[in-house]
Formats: structure tokens, C-alpha cells, sequence
């Protein structure tokens, strides 16, 4: 028994008419797992778009901690500026009050020497 045209045109009017037919005919033809890739393909998409939210989101996260570290880097440069400032000037007084006990010692060992003669 051959399979014409007709036969085959008949075939499609009845899946039109029947649509569980049709479901059934393709289950047979193209298996279940073939069926299923629709609704895979729908939570695979679902799956992606939350995927690129969180990769937004820790885009974001990483700009954020990045200008935070600029910022942190900007003020340890202004701090460390500061306490170089403030160990220059300690170091020059440091130098002064140096200078000035070798001149009151001077004094002192002269004012000694004087007393003592």
C-alpha cells in the first residue's frame, strides 16, 4: 500500500481537525525530549536574563569599590603628606633645641671654667 499525495493531504486535514492527533503524531516522530526544547529553551532564557542581572549588579558593586579605593588611596596620600610635613617640622625642632643645649652647655662648661680659675 503506497502513500500518495492525497492520502497525505488527508493526513493534514485531520491533525487540523484533531489537534491531540497532531501532539501524539509528533511525540511519535520527534520523541519527547524534541517536544521538551521549547519550554528548555524558556528557562534557559529566563536563566540568562537573571544571570546578566547579577552580572549588572556586580559590575556595579565592582565600580563602586573602586571609586571607594580611589577615594580611600586619595585621602592616605593626603594623611601620609601630612604626617611627612609634621615629621619634617618635628625633625627641625628636634635640630633647634639640639643646637640650642650645645649652646647653653657651651655657656654652662665657660661660666664653670670662669667660676673655677
Amino acid at each position: 500500500m503506497s502513500f500518495t499525495v492525497r492520502d497525505f493531504e488527508d493526513l493534514l486535514r485531520l491533525l487540523q481537525q484533531y489537534p491531540e492527533w497532531r501532539t501524539r503524531l509528533l511525540e511519535t516522530l520527534l520523541g519527547e525530549e524534541f517536544l521538551q526544547l521549547p519550554q528548555q529553551m524558556r528557562a534557559l532564557l529566563e536563566a540568562q536574563a537573571h544571570t546578566q542581572e547579577q552580572l549588572a549588579a556586580l559590575a556595579a558593586e565592582v565600580r563602586a569599590l573602586a571609586e571607594a579605593q580611589r577615594r580611600l588611596s586619595e585621602e592616605f596620600a593626603a594623611y601620609r603628606a601630612q604626617t611627612d610635613q609634621a615629621l619634617r617640622e618635628l625633625a627641625e625642632a628636634q635640630r633647634r633645641l639640639s643646637e640650642e643645649f650645645a649652646a647653653y652647655r657651651a655657656q654652662t662648661d665657660q661660666a664653670l671654667r670662669e667660676l673655677a680659675e
